[in-house]
């Protein structure tokens, strides 16, 4: 599958919306912000570090369509490695970071309720 996208930066935003997940997350993960995605700073380049956030958090998406263009964004189902996908797990975790946030506040209401008793 050949794309018109001219640059990396379009291919990654193409890829968040590929995935169904919200530029904010999808670009905290990666550990960049939607500002380096808009205006003049679309066409700079793509740091390397992002680059391997994106391929390890989305080990489906091929490497030769990221850097290039050329190809196939993701891989077919025959050539993943039955696994389950990072960003499965991160999700997972900031669901219960926020979780347990709550139940700490909800016990520190609590104790405070009893001490006043």
């Amino acid at each position: 599958m050949e794309n018109n996208f001219s640059n990396i930066k379009e291919r990654v935003l193409y890829l968040s919306e590929l995935k169904n997940i919200t530029k904010e997350f999808f670009f905290s993960k990666i550990g960049m912000t939607y500002g380096s995605f808009k205006g003049s700073a679309k066409e700079r380049p793509l740091n390397s570090d992002a680059i391997v956030n994106i391929l390890t958090l989305f080990p489906d998406v091929r490497a030769e369509w990221l850097l290039t263009g050329k190809g196939a964004p993701t891989k077919k189902e025959s050539e993943l490695v039955k696994n389950p996908q990072p960003l499965d797990f991160l999700q997972r975790f900031e669901e219960l970071v926020g979780e347990n946030a709550l139940l700490k506040k909800e016990i520190t209401e609590l104790k405070a309720r009893l001490g006043d008793q």
